[in-house]
């Protein structure tokens, strides 16, 4: 581990960390990614509505809708610009992972990884992570996180080979629990399915 006197205790306090393993980098949003908030392009419900399609037309926590035009076409990570969802960091994620064709709304920052830091760390880092001291207020329980807050949110960052294996240990995962969801799922549709038979008398046509 690094010796955290390298580092202010507000820089270690808002990065929310303690130390820095070896080889880490202690560094900022603005320094190790780029943030190509250009390619965003709001399209009101109006007119998606009238232009549906099959291109994903991102927000700043899920999709959307889909329409007939797309804005990207690359490998991007998104977090939200402004809403509520900031303060429900711990049960909802903050990122999302975009792939191929979509547009992305003028609510989300487009992050593209770099040969500092890819995009998959930015996703996982900042997922659950509290931003709050970042955010500035807008109404009552509405917060944003706008463009030069972002850029100077502290993070640490391992190398890019180290970068990597931890993501794709964590995406494993991912994987491990959807499928464990979708069986829970199935298994319970089959549950209610079984109960209604059980209930209405109707096992026993089946038993005969």
């Amino acid at each position: 581990m690094v010796n955290k006197s390298a580092y202010s205790d507000l820089e270690l306090m808002q990065a929310r960390i303690k130390m820095i393993p070896n080889g880490w980098v202690f560094s900022y949003v603005g320094k190790v990614f780029s943030i190509k908030n250009n390619l965003r392009r709001p399209i009101s419900e109006e007119i998606r509505a009238k232009n549906v399609g099959r291109y994903p037309y991102f927000g700043p926590t899920k999709i959307q809708g889909y329409i007939d035009t797309y804005e990207q076409d690359g490998h991007y990570v998104l977090i939200g610009e402004d809403g509520d969802h900031f303060l429900k960091y711990e049960s909802q994620s903050m990122t999302q992972l975009v792939d191929g064709k979509c547009t992305v709304n003028n609510h989300a920052h487009i992050i593209e990884g770099t040969n500092e830091a890819t995009r998959e760390w930015f996703y996982y880092y900042f997922m659950h992570r509290d931003i709050f001291s970042f955010l500035s207020r807008q109404g009552a329980g509405r917060y944003k996180l706008n463009k030069a807050s972002l850029e100077k949110i502290p993070l640490i960052v391992p190398p890019l080979g180290e970068q990597k294996k931890i993501a794709k240990i964590i995406s494993t995962w991912d994987k491990a629990i959807f499928i464990t969801e979708k069986l829970l799922a199935n298994s319970q549709q089959q549950k209610k399915a079984m109960m209604q038979q059980l209930v209405t008398g109707n096992y026993q046509q089946s038993l005969i």
